[in-house]
């Protein structure tokens, strides 16, 4: 597809509403965009829903290149390129770790208040393992009520950390921290199924929270934040019903 030509997209899929507060920034060479939980960054067919990549296109009118990964289940920043200089320069800033990416993730448990986690990773295609490197910052505790169930009767601790990567492993932040006894909230895969089940989590609460990067054409340091709604209202989100409201024990 030549650049600056429609993307093509069956009539059998109409456009649902653009994600509110979907572009984050934009110019000449790329894009920031805020992706919703649950959206691909691109589809693998047109029978599947947009991805982030291709609601761009749609909106731009022009061929896209994302140049790197984010989850389908993680909300968050995610920055496109508008042509393949960019790409290659944005992408070569990310396989060397040039780029800083933070994240905030809710977890099951009390972490300590700092930590750093080197413990290496099976890779995800192949044998063998590789080096991974994580380190989180404890920004809250509190304990949510217990939901009365024979599984659960006592209340339940859980944290919101911020997290910065040196690697970028298959499931790094999701597997690190199930690895370490204090899984994401909501993690399907790596998780804590029983406290999941007992509160009813609808979603994996890990965002992409920040994102900072040398533009590919001026050098200059670019930096972009999103808030996602609803991040620090946890308690709010999951124990509707379950009782009295949690007690904060820790605060920044």
């Amino acid at each position: 597809m030549a650049s600056g030509s429609h993307p093509s997209h069956p009539s059998s899929q109409p456009l649902a509403q653009l994600p509110r507060g979907f572009f984050v920034f934009r110019d000449a060479d790329l894009c920031v965009v805020h992706k919703p939980a649950g959206m691909k960054v691109y589809r693998d067919s047109r029978d599947e829903p947009y991805g982030a990549v291709d609601w761009a296109e749609h909106e731009l009118n022009q061929k896209l290149f994302p140049v790197h990964r984010l989850d389908r289940d993680t909300e968050g920043l995610l920055v496109i390129a508008k042509n393949s200089d960019a790409a290659r320069r944005l992408q070569q800033g990310f396989r060397t770790r040039e780029q800083h990416k933070t994240y905030l993730a809710w977890v099951w448990g009390s972490p300590p208040a700092k930590l750093t986690i080197e413990t290496p990773l099976r890779k995800h295609k192949g044998s063998g393992m590789e080096p991974a490197w994580t380190r989180f910052a404890r920004v809250k505790q509190i304990e949510l009520p217990g939901t009365n169930s024979s599984s659960n009767p006592a209340a339940t601790p859980t944290a919101l950390l911020r997290l910065e990567l040196r690697t970028g492993r298959f499931h790094q932040i999701r597997r690190h921290l199930s690895q370490s006894g204090w899984p994401i909230v909501g993690d399907r895969e790596y998780g804590n199924r029983g406290l999941d089940s007992a509160y009813s989590t609808k979603r994996l609460e890990l965002y992409a929270t920040g994102i900072a990067f040398e533009h590919p054409r001026t050098g200059v340091l670019k930096k972009f934040e999103c808030r996602p709604e609803g991040l620090h209202d946890l308690s709010g989100r999951l124990q509707r019903g379950l009782g009295k409201p949690p007690e904060s024990t820790e605060n920044s």
